[in-house]
């Protein structure tokens, strides 16, 4: 019991700790150094899926995604319009992964994942002085049922 109430006072400590994260570079704090200081980081509300076959669902997953976008007040237009960017991943994935686990073994392609929710979070967000950098998976969980 002990070791169960430490796990999850360990990841709720890493979850407050990406939230704070997040939202320190949401207020212009991204962070000091490095090349990848120009980024600001978004994190997206948690993704849940099916993946369905012939017999019906066989596997539920989970994603965490953050945005990595061009500047702030991108990185506040993502905020504000993450209703709409979650429902764009499911519309666009929701189909799309029964096909990649398919034809991966039940396996998901993460890179072919990432290029999706890219390009959709662009068509949402994007203008044409900045646009969404990368899409960065927080979290994958794949389980089956």
């Amino acid at each position: 019991m002990h070791s169960l109430l430490t796990g999850v006072a360990a990841i709720t400590l890493a979850f407050g700790i990406m939230t704070g994260a997040s939202q320190q570079a949401l207020a212009g704090g991204g962070g000091g150094g490095g090349g990848d200081s120009a980024y600001q980081y978004v994190e997206m509300n948690p993704i849940m899926l099916p993946i369905i076959d012939n017999n019906g669902v066989n596997q539920v997953v989970n994603l965490i995604i953050a945005l990595e976008v061009e500047n702030g007040a991108l990185a506040q237009k993502a905020v504000a319009l993450q209703p709409k960017l979650t429902d764009a991943f499911i519309q666009d994935m929701y189909g799309a992964l029964n096909k990649q686990a398919a034809r991966h073994g039940g396996v998901l392609p993460l890179q072919s994942i990432k290029k999706r929710l890219l390009k959709v979070s662009n068509t949402i967000l994007a203008d044409e002085e900045h646009s969404v950098h990368d899409v960065l998976l927080q979290f994958v969980d794949q389980r089956r049922i």
